[in-house]
């Protein structure tokens, strides 16, 4: 269910020291002062995600869509 995994991907994301916001079933907003780091190192691990110009700090995951997907990200964010 989408819900269960939103709440997965809060789970890992704060493993990481990212802290999720927003209650979308579909993204999460993670704020920090080295998003744009984040989105660099998780694109060249082919996890794409959206960062944001006006707001540098912030970077937008989408919910991965199924446990490869989330291993993928879970990899990814070990680096």
């Amino acid at each position: 269910d989408l819900r269960d995994r939103a709440a997965r991907l809060d789970a890992m994301l704060a493993r990481h020291g990212l802290a999720p916001r927003g209650c979308c079933p579909l993204f999460r907003l993670v704020e920090d002062h080295d998003a744009q780091g984040w989105f660099e190192r998780l694109a060249g691990a082919g996890i794409l995600t959206r960062p944001f110009a006006e707001r540098p700090d912030r970077l937008r995951f989408g919910v991965p869509g199924d446990a490869a997907a989330f291993e993928r990200l879970e990899r990814a964010l070990r680096g």
